[in-house]
C-alpha cells in the first residue's frame, strides 16, 4: 500500500479525514478558554486538509456541512451551551454524525465507482461486439414475443442500409425481402413463435437504398417456463459468397461443356482408385453414363484387354511418378492406338491425392507417322544422291529435313540440324538477308535468287530455290530449299561480262557497261538524283604524236585511276573511247556537288603525269548535266552532258560547263520551284 493518501482507497481516506476532523474539534474545545489566534491557525487548516482528503464531490460536501454545524454549536453565544452536559452530548452527537456521514459518503462513492466501472465495461463490450460484427459482417436481432418489439444491432442496420432513427417492426423487416423470399421467412418466424423451432435461411433482400443482396438469416427461440418468450438470431450479408458460388457453378458448367466437347479422354481418380471426374469421351470407353462412373473404382467397371498394361502405370503415378505411354485397346470392334498420360496431383506437402488421366486416340496419327517414316526414308535415299543441298523448312522457320549435301555444307549430322531454326543454322545476319525470300515462300510463292558469299580466298556463289509445300487443303506447310553451288558458272559469267562491259586498257566500264549502270541507277536511286560528267582530255593528241601510243596509253591508265579515287564506290567511271571519259554520280541532290567533283577532275587532269623519264602535262574539259526530266530518261542526260562538254571546250578548255546554268532550266521544266 502506498503511503501517499491520494493512492489510498476511499474508506481509508474517509477514516483519516474523520480522525483529523475530530482531533481538531477536541483541541478546539481545549483551547477555547484562551482566546488566541492559535485556535484558528490549527482548526481551519485541519478542516481544509480533511476537505482535500475527501477526494469527491459528496465527501467534500459532508465536510463543509459538518464545519458549518460545528461553527454554530461551538462559537459564542453558544459557548455556554457547549461547556455543559448538553454541550458534551452535542459534541458526541456531532462526532457520531460526522463519522456516520463520512461512512455513508464513502459507501456511496464506492457504489458510484462500481456502477461507473460496470457501465464503462458494458459500453466497451457493446462497442467490441459492434466492431467485431462490422468486421465479420454479422449483425444481431431480437424479437420480444410479449410486445412484438424488434431490436436490431448496428451491423444489422448497416446491412439494411437504414439510419439509427429507423424503428424496425416485424412487418417492416419482412417487407425488405424479395416477394418469393417473404413466404419462407414468414413461415420460419411463425413456426418459431408457435413451436419454438429455429431456422437458417439464405434469401434475397432489397436494402433501403434499393440494392439487391443475398443474406443469411438465422433464428432460434429463447424459453421461460417452457414457453418461447423471444426470438434471437444473426443476420449476415452473403452477397459476395453467393456471387462466388454462382461463378463457381458457371465455371464448373463451362469446364464440363468444354471437356465433354473434346475428343480426348479426361478423368480424375483419387488415391483410393475412385473416379471423381470423367468427361463424355472417357465415359464412352466404358459404355456408361458419367454419373454411373463417378465414385466407382476401376475394378467395379468393365475393363478391357489393356488393363494389364495400365495397372502398373497407375501404381507408378500414385507413387508420384508421371506416366506417358501408348497402348492398343479394342473399341467398338476395332483396335485403336491410345496415347495416355497420367499426371499425379500433389498436396503442398508433396503427398499424392490422386491423378489426372488424359487419353488421346492416335490411331490415324500413328498410321500417318508410320507412312511418313516410310516416305522420309525414301526421300532421304533420293535426296542423298543429289549433289545439291536440299532442306525442308516448316512454317515455324525450323528445319524438318536435311540431305547429306546439306550436312556436308553445315559440317554436322542432320540430328543436330532437324528442329533448329533457320536463323540458328544460317546465322542471324544471313537469315536477315534471306528473310524477304523466306516470307515470299511461306506466302505460297516459288522464288529463285542468287547470293554471293565472301570467303578468305575468294567468293562463292549459290543459286537458291524456295518451293512452297502445300497440304491437301492448299494451305502452305513450309517450303523446300534447294541450293546449288554456281561459283564456276558465275566466274565464267563475270569473265564474259568483263569482256563485254569493261575497257581492256583501263579496266573501267565501257560505253555498254556505263549505259547499263545508268539504267540500274535510274531505277534504284531515281532519275532526279543523277548527275553526269562528260570528260574530254585536252592536249592529249600531242602526247601520242611526240612520245608514242605506249606513253599515251600509260597516261590514260593513270588518269583512269585518278578518277576512280575521286568518286565513291557507288559511283561509276567509264572510258567511252579514245580520250573521252564519263562519271555517273548517284544520290546527288544539289548541282554544287556535281560542280565540286568536276573541279576535282580538272585538277586531276592538270597534275603532271610521270611516264618513264618524262613529265607530261595535259588538261581536261568537263560537261555537267544534273537532274533529268522524268519524261525523257537518262539518255537525255547524256545528250545534255555532251552538249555542255562542247561548250566547255569552246570556252577555252580546262574548264567545266553546264551545272550552274541548267539547274534553273531543269527545275522549271520539271515543275520544281
Amino acid at each position: 500500500m502506498s503511503f501517499h493518501p491520494s493512492h489510498w482507497s476511499a474508506p481509508w481516506r474517509y477514516a483519516l479525514a474523520v480522525m483529523i476532523f475530530v482531533a481538531a474539534l477536541l483541541l478546539r474545545l481545549m483551547l477555547l478558554p484562551v482566546e488566541s489566534p492559535r485556535v484558528f491557525l490549527f482548526f481551519y487548516p485541519a478542516v481544509t486538509l480533511t476537505f482535500l482528503l475527501c477526494g469527491s464531490g459528496p465527501g467534500r460536501l459532508a465536510v463543509l456541512l459538518s464545519t458549518v454545524v460545528g461553527y454554530f454549536i461551538f462559537e459564542p453565544p453558544f459557548w455556554s451551551f457547549g461547556v455543559n452536559r448538553d454541550g458534551a452530548v452535542a459534541v458526541v452527537v456531532f462526532v457520531s454524525a460526522s463519522l456516520l456521514i463520512g461512512w455513508i459518503v464513502a459507501r456511496l462513492q464506492a457504489t458510484s465507482q462500481q456502477l461507473s466501472t460496470a457501465l464503462s465495461e458494458l459500453h466497451a463490450n457493446e462497442s467490441f461486439l459492434n466492431r467485431t460484427g462490422r468486421v465479420a459482417g454479422v449483425g444481431g436481432w431480437q424479437l420480444e414475443l410479449a410486445d412484438s418489439r424488434l431490436t436490431w444491432s448496428e451491423q444489422t442496420r448497416r446491412i439494411h442500409e437504414v439510419g439509427a432513427d429507423f424503428v424496425p417492426t416485424l412487418e417492416s423487416a419482412v417487407a425488405f425481402y424479395s416477394p418469393e423470399a417473404r413466404v419462407a421467412i414468414s413461415d420460419a418466424v411463425r413456426l418459431g413463435i408457435e413451436r419454438g423451432t429455429g431456422w437458417d435461411l439464405e434469401l434475397t433482400l432489397t436494402t433501403a437504398s434499393g440494392r439487391e443482396i443475398w443474406v443469411r438469416a438465422v433464428g432460434e427461440a429463447e424459453y421461460a417456463n417452457q414457453q418461447p418468450v423471444r426470438l434471437i438470431g444473426t443476420f449476415q450479408d452473403i452477397t459476395e459468397r453467393k456471387r462466388l458460388e454462382h461463378r463457381l457453378a458457371d465455371s464448373e458448367r463451362f469446364v464440363r461443356q468444354v471437356t465433354d466437347s473434346l475428343p480426348v479422354r479426361i478423368a480424375y481418380t483419387d488415391r483410393d482408385g475412385r473416379y471423381r471426374f470423367v468427361n463424355l469421351a472417357h465415359a464412352r470407353r466404358f459404355g456408361l453414363d458419367q454419373d454411373a462412373i463417378i465414385g466407382r473404382t476401376r475394378s467395379e467397371l468393365p475393363l478391357g484387354a489393356a488393363a494389364a498394361v495400365v495397372a502398373p502405370r497407375i501404381e507408378a503415378v500414385l507413387r508420384g511418378e508421371p506416366q506417358h505411354f501408348e497402348f492398343d485397346e479394342p473399341i467398338e470392334g476395332s483396335m485403336r492406338r491410345i496415347d495416355s498420360q497420367l499426371i499425379p496431383d500433389f498436396t503442398e506437402q508433396g503427398e499424392v491425392l490422386g491423378f489426372f488421366s488424359i487419353g488421346i486416340d492416335i490411331t490415324e496419327r500413328s498410321a500417318a507417322e508410320n507412312a511418313l517414316r516410310d516416305l522420309t526414308a525414301t526421300l532421304r535415299s533420293v535426296t542423298d544422291a543429289i549433289p545439291s543441298s536440299v532442306a525442308i523448312v516448316g512454317t515455324d522457320a525450323r528445319y524438318r529435313f536435311a540431305n547429306r549435301a546439306f550436312e556436308r555444307w553445315y559440317g554436322a549430322p542432320r540430328e543436330q540440324i532437324i528442329g533448329r531454326s533457320v536463323s540458328e543454322i544460317l546465322g542471324e545476319a544471313e537469315f536477315k538477308r534471306r528473310k524477304p525470300w523466306v516470307e515470299r515462300a511461306l506466302a505460297g510463292e516459288t522464288v529463285e535468287f542468287e547470293l554471293a558469299h565472301s570467303g578468305h580466298d575468294s567468293a562463292t556463289y549459290a543459286s537458291i530455290s524456295y518451293i512452297p509445300l502445300r497440304r491437301d487443303t492448299g494451305e502452305v506447310d513450309g517450303f523446300v530449299a534447294v541450293t546449288q553451288d554456281v561459283t564456276r558458272q558465275q566466274d565464267e559469267k563475270d569473265r564474259l561480262l568483263q569482256l563485254a562491259q569493261r575497257d581492256p586498257l583501263t579496266g573501267l566500264l565501257n560505253r555498254a557497261g556505263f549505259e547499263q549502270h545508268l539504267e540500274r541507277a535510274a531505277k534504284t536511286d531515281g532519275k532526279s538524283s543523277l548527275a553526269l560528267l562528260y570528260i574530254d582530255l585536252d592536249h592529249f593528241k600531242p602526247v601520242n604524236d611526240r612520245y608514242g601510243h605506249p606513253a599515251g596509253d600509260q597516261v590514260l591508265q593513270m588518269f583512269a585511276q585518278r578518277l576512280v579515287h575521286l568518286v565513291r564506290p557507288t559511283d561509276a567511271v567509264a572510258r567511252l573511247g579514245g580520250d573521252e571519259f564519263a562519271i555517273a554520280l548517284s544520290g546527288i541532290r544539289e548541282g554544287a556537288t556535281a560542280q565540286a567533283v568536276a573541279d576535282k577532275v580538272i585538277a586531276a587532269a592538270t597534275a603532271p603525269f610521270h611516264v618513264g623519264e618524262w613529265q607530261l602535262q595535259i588538261g581536261a574539259s568537263v560537261g555537267v548535266a544534273f537532274r533529268t526530266d522524268p519524261s525523257t530518261g537518262w539518255r537525255e542526260l547524256i545528250e545534255r552532258a555532251d552538249a555542255h562538254l562542247l561548250r566547255a571546250k569552246a570556252g577555252g578548255r580546262g574548264r567545266q560547263a553546264g551545272a550552274s546554268a541548267e539547274v534553273g532550266d531543269v527545275a522549271a521544266s520539271s515543275g520544281v520551284e
